[in-house]
């Protein structure tokens, strides 16, 4: 080799040095940095929340941790086995065990309770959008999840002996709680498994509603709109199967329904354009007390009457089309299918 490419060749290899160098400069200035943090629960865990940088993962040994928590970044708060991690927490009456204040925060694998008093004592109350919680228990509270905004996912929990209800969804003239997801969850022996009050746009899906002391679903204020409920499983409850006043274009599809003491559904209150297709052990009958609104029951009974014609039984597949091809601008809009 001579002399020219012995220089030529020098000259390539610092080149590429400096360009690997400059690419890793790049990539470390725009990573976000996090850590991992094992607790034990003798430790001060507000302090560690607190002193952890956004988004690191906080994992809990099992035990038992008793201080209220407030959690103002992102961050991941696990439990190595929701069987053997207990937040048992006793606060003021009315207040909340854990309270999220910022988005991007991830609950798992744990079992919570709130042991004050209280009519409003909550487990875990969410303020802020884009939250996640997972493979959790929620026990032995008046209200076990408190929505006080969008966009919350709640996966593969369960919630027992809640004395007001399992999960609220609560929008406010200030805060919106809308297009929320529960998923795959068990609701038993609360007083209402889920309550909506002026909350839309929500998925509820695969969940299994039973032995509620009031009823599955309760939507009990006006204004609960386009919600979607599949494939959920509503039996044994003392007063309603999923109850909504004064609310519209909510559909109920592919559920089973059994032995709900007064009602399996209930639309009442000038309800409006909801519909309700392919579910199992349901029948209708028409509700006398108000005007465009059905009551499906587990008595035996007859079709909605002329007075219930903006409420839709969907019994054929030409039915159902008919629906969509009316309502795909909104549908579009709302759920943002496209």
């Amino acid at each position: 080799m001579n002399a020219n490419n012995v220089l030529k060749t020098s000259i390539l290899i610092i080149l590429i040095s400096v360009l690997l160098n400059s690419t890793e400069t790049i990539t470390a200035s725009t990573t976000v940095e996090s850590e991992s943090l094992i607790v034990n629960s003798d430790q001060n865990l507000q302090e560690i929340i607190d002193a952890a940088t956004s988004f690191s993962t906080i994992i809990l040994r099992p035990g038992i941790y008793q201080e209220p928590l407030i959690i103002k970044k992102p961050i991941n708060l696990e439990g190595k086995d929701r069987s053997s991690t207990f937040l048992q927490i006793k606060t003021d009456p009315n207040n909340a065990a854990i309270t999220l204040k910022s988005s991007h925060i991830y609950l798992s694998n744990l079992t919570i309770t709130n042991q004050a008093d209280g009519l409003y004592t909550t487990a875990i109350r969410i303020n802020e959008p884009n939250c996640t919680i997972q493979h959790c228990t929620i026990q032995n509270n008046p209200i076990g999840i408190a929505v006080w905004n969008s966009y919350t996912q709640i996966l593969n929990s369960s919630f027992y002996n809640c004395s007001d209800e399992g999960i609220l969804l609560i929008s406010t003239s200030i805060s919106k709680s809308t297009h929320n997801q529960i998923h795959h969850c068990d609701f038993e022996k609360n007083c209402d498994g889920i309550e909506l009050q002026h909350s839309s746009y929500n998925s509820i899906k695969h969940c299994i509603f039973k032995n509620n002391t009031h009823s599955g679903i309760d939507a009990i204020c006006d204004n609960n709109d386009y919600n979607v409920i599949s494939n959920c499983t509503i039996i044994n409850n003392t007063v309603h199967g999923i109850y909504f006043s004064s609310s519209q274009q909510n559909m109920i599809k592919n559920c089973y329904f059994s032995n709900n003491s007064e009602e399996n559904i209930v639309f009442t209150h000038n309800s409006k354009k909801n519909s309700v297709d392919n579910n199992e052990e349901v029948s209708i009958q028409s509700k006398t007390e108000s005007t465009n609104s059905y009551v499906l029951s587990p008595s035996n009974s007859t079709s909605p009457s002329s007075s219930d014609e903006n409420n839709v039984i969907f019994q054929r597949i030409e039915d159902l089309i008919d629906f969509f091809k009316e309502n795909i601008l909104k549908l579009r809009h709302r759920f943002d299918l496209f």
